[in-house]
C-alpha cells in the first residue's frame, strides 16, 4: 500500500501528464468509510484493540457520489465528506505531529 501522499503526488503528476490529451485525473481522499471491508480489517489486526470507534464514516455510496461531482467539476482533488475537508484544511496549517496525535486520541474513544 502506497503512503497516501505519495498516492495524491502519484495522482496530481498523472493528471499533469494526461492533461494535454484531455484526460483528467482525481484523487479521492475520504474519510473512514463504514460499509466497506477497511473496518472489520482493521479491527481484526494485532493491534485491533486500538481502533474502537469510527466516529462519522460516511458510506460509500457517499463517498462515490460526491467523488463523481467532483470528477465532472475538474477537481484534482475530492475530499468528499465534511470530516475529511476540515481536515484536509487544518493540515495546511497544524503540524503533522499535533494531526496525528489528534487522530491517535480520537480513535481510541
Amino acid at each position: 500500500t502506497l503512503f497516501p501522499y505519495t498516492t495524491l503526488f502519484r495522482s496530481r503528476a498523472l493528471r499533469w501528464e494526461l492533461f494535454g490529451q484531455g484526460i483528467l485525473v482525481t484523487a479521492v481522499c475520504p474519510y473512514w468509510v463504514r460499509d466497506t471491508e477497511f473496518i472489520p480489517t482493521a479491527k481484526d489486526t494485532k493491534n485491533g484493540q486500538a481502533v474502537r470507534h469510527f466516529p462519522m464514516a460516511s458510506k460509500s455510496r457517499t463517498v462515490v457520489r460526491w467523488a463523481l461531482i467532483d470528477s465532472k467539476l475538474g477537481l484534482a482533488v475530492s475530499t468528499p465528506g465534511p470530516v475529511c475537508f476540515l481536515h484536509r484544511i487544518a493540515a495546511k496549517f497544524i503540524p503533522h505531529f499535533i494531526m496525528i496525535a489528534g487522530w491517535e486520541g480520537l480513535r481510541r474513544l
